[in-house]
């Protein structure tokens, strides 16, 4: 079964473009990674400041892997992890979901 992550970011303004470089940087490795079938960053047209990361991986299992070494400095999960905890304005929503339909 299909597997989802959605994170809801809340970016201090003047931290935003810091936040979406290291997104940026997460995305081109996660992307590569076995099972990853997108992850996407997305910016809201209402509220610049709110930032969206929307993965989906081929299996909860393919996830797993993709956040098994996220605890450990060095990860890119980790890394990205505390450059938006330290730069946002709220902690992040982190949605992890099977995909029903």
């Amino acid at each position: 079964m299909m597997y989802q992550c959605i994170s809801i970011i809340s970016a201090k303004p003047e931290a935003r473009e810091t936040i979406i470089t290291a997104a940026k940087k997460l995305l081109e490795i996660s992307r590569q990674q076995p099972g990853n079938l997108y992850y996407n960053l997305l910016q809201s047209s209402d509220n610049p400041d709110k930032l969206v990361l929307i993965e989906k991986w081929e299996s909860r299992e393919a996830f797993l892997g993709h956040v098994a070494t996220a605890d450990q400095p060095g990860d890119p999960v980790y890394t990205f992890g505390c450059i938006a905890e330290a730069n946002s304005t709220e902690p992040s929503v982190i949605l992890n979901c099977e995909v029903l339909a």
